[in-house]
């Protein structure tokens, strides 16, 4: 199990160990041919820049609130995908009925 000393933001840990910085680096430290393990060794090897505790809680509060506004619009797209193809169900529908 990995523990964080109190200089670690959880949450910046976690946006840390996500991104594609430190993905790629475990893909290159990781063993395994078949399946690819991540310990804590491997953690270990990686090398994670780790700024002062203020600046983590900005950098994942930030990223929080990117997170929730790539949802909203994902939201926003989703439903317009769904109304475009409503949309052309009906024009296909009244053309194929002779309403148009």
């Amino acid at each position: 199990m990995l523990r964080l000393n109190n200089l670690i933001d959880t949450d910046y840990f976690y946006y840390l160990l996500s991104s594609g910085f430190v993905q790629l680096q475990f893909a290159r430290l990781a063993q395994g041919a078949i399946v690819k393990n991540i310990s804590g060794n491997l953690v270990k090897k990686a090398v994670l820049p780790i700024p002062p505790l203020t600046q983590q809680h900005d950098i994942a509060a930030k990223l929080l609130e990117l997170s929730a506004e790539t949802q909203r619009l994902e939201s926003i797209y989703q439903k317009k995908i769904e109304a475009l193809d409503a949309l052309k169900k009906s024009i296909l529908h009244q053309a194929f009925s002779g309403k148009l």
